[in-house]
């Protein structure tokens, strides 16, 4: 039976916080290192290039009159520039770990579009010889697709196990679990005006009058 690849999504860290990317994201310095990788990466080319010649003597060229190369660097798909769909798989690729894009052709079987698909809802699974790809639309409709037809182009990030990557929020998820919970700490801290609680004990009870209590609050804050 094929078996199922688990990729990076929300992961308990240290502080016993379920960490998905998209919280990650909201860290300012996760923010600014995926989307300045990203952004650099899609800015540059991604050429396509075949082998020519004779085998033991085999050059590389650029291949413009491929399909892929006008797919990469012109359109890839009615929807985004190249730069918004490289950015797109880098950023899914740092995050979540894998980035997925179904492959759309002609009746000839040439290529004619690439399209983002949310990683989240991707399941893999191996065999022993190819991998599956099970696809939930927004439907609820459950897509299968085979490694072997080519309509999945599967970018993967950091990896030591080949089939996929790792998310950088399963990698780092303590570092991150500390970082939102000092944010949202902070955040409490000056929601109250930058007040610490404070409790006062006593030996026995005491009974206030109001304007004696009122000028008790006052000193004990100023103190504080």
């Amino acid at each position: 039976a094929p078996q199922r690849l688990f990729p990076g999504g929300s992961i308990s860290d240290a502080t016993g916080r379920n960490l998905s990317p998209d919280q990650a994201l909201s860290l300012p310095a996760v923010l600014q290192a995926v989307r300045l990788i990203s952004w650099s990466l899609a800015m540059l080319p991604w050429p396509v290039y075949e082998c020519e010649g004779p085998s033991k003597r085999k050059k590389l060229r650029k291949a413009e009159d491929h399909p892929l190369y006008w797919i990469l660097e012109k359109e890839p798909n009615r929807e985004q520039t190249p730069f918004e769909f490289k950015t797109e798989i880098i950023a899914n690729a740092l995050l979540r770990g894998d980035s997925y894009n179904q492959v759309t052709r002609r009746r000839d079987g040439s290529l004619l579009e690439v399209w983002p698909l949310d990683t989240d809802r991707m399941q893999v699974y191996r065999s022993d010889t190819q991998l599956r790809y099970d696809y939930l639309d927004t439907a609820g409709k459950t897509w299968g697709f085979d490694s072997k037809d080519n309509e999945i182009l599967h970018v993967k990030g950091f990896t030591d196990r080949g089939f996929m990557g790792y998310a950088t929020t399963q990698r780092a998820a303590t570092a991150f679990g500390k970082l939102k919970a000092m944010e949202e700490f902070g955040g409490r801290v000056f929601k109250n005006g930058v007040s610490t609680g404070s409790i006062v004990e006593a030996d026995e009870p005491y009974k206030m009058e109001a304007s004696e209590a009122k000028a008790f609050v006052d000193k004990l804050s100023d103190s504080l």
